[in-house]
């Protein structure tokens, strides 16, 4: 009983998502989700909401990045936690405040 039980099928050319898509395209949807669910938030609170996004580059190509920070990073604040930093543009990390953590030790980079 409930939302949560909901099943919700997400097609992609006219195919399940879930069984016919690849991992990326999979990844993408519920990032998609994520996106709508952010301006829903938005509306009801009346303020932009803090993104948190971990390990955001698993499955996806550097186009599908590029577009997801287009999306996220110019209309709200963002706290990114990647091992693979290179991935983002060289806007976004102009733009940033860069920590590391190593060994439980946070360094301002």
């Amino acid at each position: 009983f409930g939302p949560h039980r909901d099943d919700v099928t997400f097609l992609l050319n006219e195919r399940d998502v879930r069984t016919y898509g690849s991992l990326g395209q999979q990844r993408s949807v519920t990032l998609s989700l994520k996106i709508a669910e952010l301006k829903l938030v938005r509306e009801a609170i009346g303020e932009e909401p803090v993104v948190v996004m971990d390990d955001i580059f698993a499955e996806l190509d550097r186009f599908r990045v590029a577009r997801l920070l287009e999306r996220v990073l110019p209309e709200r604040q963002a706290i990114i936690a990647t091992t693979e930093p290179e991935r983002l543009s060289p806007e976004a990390v102009e733009a940033a405040q860069r920590f590391a953590v190593r060994a439980g030790e946070t360094t301002k980079l």
